[in-house]
């Protein structure tokens, strides 16, 4: 076949062993929402799964399977402005492109490769691919309805970032308002969330609407909900139950219907049970759909997606070394610690990131944060496993090779097998 993808350009010319290329691939999985992979890798490798997940880890893409197989996509240079992308068979039976049987070819843009009830179909770049791969957990009639959220999750999880994900894909015509009630002095909430008329309070120098007067026919955002006084959670209850406000200052009442989501980097039971918070108003805030937003490194392949995503957004190539290094790590501040880390290292190392003296200082940094815990008798390590973090910091220095570990430290290779496949490190 002489089918050929057709690419803008290449952004990268002088790195063969990872050209961005300016196209995507968009896949249709039988079991609900699409995803996007963008093709900035010169060779993939699309396995079946037993789970109904979907993560493009290191070059891998799993799809959702009973059956067993595993193909290849590989691009070859024709020239710097354009490339082949071949499709080959090296398990399984053959795949569909365009309806038509085949165990190779050359694809092009358009072209519909489907893979049991999978459907793959390669694009040229479109602005979209920016966009977030990540998922609202969420179906699309609860996304658009009009039902309160409730996002829960640690700091740096991505609250605020799915917070607005919701808003825009919930087909509102309205604004997004964001308010963060952690950053917002206690004299100034009621003016914040109300709005206020001039001369009503020392500052007040002109008229407010308020964030809920401007999030009408739109979307209100209440960042660190858990900040709220347990008087003014008495007063936002009153207006979410009837859409009527004063702004601080005015007797004349004011309305407002918007879509409510809130967030908490706190259990919302526990503040209850500790008297922060009213439970007449806990319920009014759970009584809607709940989101768990997951700590950035409890699932592999959420990291994995995370990681590619900053990778985009970032424009940086993170090697398969390094992500495997960094996902063993211990990132309290979640995925704003890792962005403005990888921001860093981009300054540091450039747009080609691995592992070097910058990371194995971060991570004696991380140690260096636990040392307090170490006091606790029941957190303190033993030899063995101190060992078996020296052992994996110098696996990941030579690149995840096990025999030249095995060979500078002098150990057996199987105890280094042992070691890398021990519990990630804290």
């Amino acid at each position: 076949m002489a089918n050929v993808l057709e690419m803008n350009k290449w952004l990268n010319e002088e790195d063969p062993d990872r050209v961005k290329y300016q196209s995507w691939m968009m896949i249709s999985p039988i079991q609900g929402k699409k995803f996007k992979v963008r093709l900035n890798r010169t060779r993939f490798l699309i396995k079946s799964a037993e789970r109904s997940y979907f993560c493009e880890k290191r070059g891998i893409i799993f799809l959702y399977s009973h059956l067993s197989f595993e193909y290849e996509l590989n691009f070859y240079q024709a020239d710097f402005e354009s490339s082949k992308l071949q499709f080959k068979v090296l398990n399984g039976n053959p795949a569909k492109i365009n309806s038509v049987y085949c165990s190779e070819a050359f694809l092009q843009r358009k072209d519909r490769l489907q893979i049991g009830y999978h459907f793959l179909e390669f694009h040229e770049q479109a602005a979209e691919i920016n966009d977030s791969q990540r998922a609202i957990p969420l179906s699309e009639r609860a996304v658009q309805s009009a039902i309160s959220v409730y996002l829960e999750g640690e700091t740096g999880t991505g609250k605020s970032f799915m917070a607005k994900k919701i808003h825009d894909q919930s087909g509102v015509r309205g604004r997004f308002v964001h308010l963060n009630l952690s950053a917002i002095s206690p004299q100034l909430f009621e003016s914040e969330l109300f709005g206020h008329l001039k001369g009503s309070f020392t500052g007040a120098t002109y008229d407010k609407g308020g964030a809920i007067y401007e999030a009408n026919g739109g979307t209100l955002f209440l960042d660190e909900i858990n900040s709220l006084s347990l008087e003014l959670q008495s007063k936002l209850l009153l207006i979410l139950d009837s859409g009527k406000f004063y702004p601080v200052g005015s007797s004349q009442e004011k309305k407002s219907s918007f879509r409510l989501i809130t967030s908490s980097n706190e259990n919302l039971e526990g503040l209850v049970k500790a008297g922060r918070m009213r439970k007449d108003f806990y319920f009014r805030l759970v009584s809607g759909f709940t989101v768990k937003l997951p700590k950035i490194n409890s699932n592999e392949f959420y990291f994995y997606q995370v990681l590619n995503e900053l990778e985009t957004e970032l424009d940086i190539f993170v090697s398969a070394n390094l992500k495997r290094y960094y996902f063993q790590l211990n990132w309290e501040g979640n995925i704003r610690e890792l962005k403005q880390y990888l921001i860093k290292k981009k300054v540091h190392q450039g747009k080609k990131l691995s592992l070097d003296s910058m990371d194995e200082e971060m991570y004696q940094k991380m140690k260096g944060q636990e040392t307090i815990s170490l006091l606790n008798f029941e957190t303190i390590k033993s030899l063995e496993e101190f060992k078996n973090d020296y052992i994996k910091l110098m696996y990941h220095r030579t690149g995840g090779s096990i025999a030249q570990t095995s060979r500078i430290l002098k150990i057996a290779p199987g105890t280094v097998r042992v070691a890398v496949r021990s519990p990630v490190l804290n």
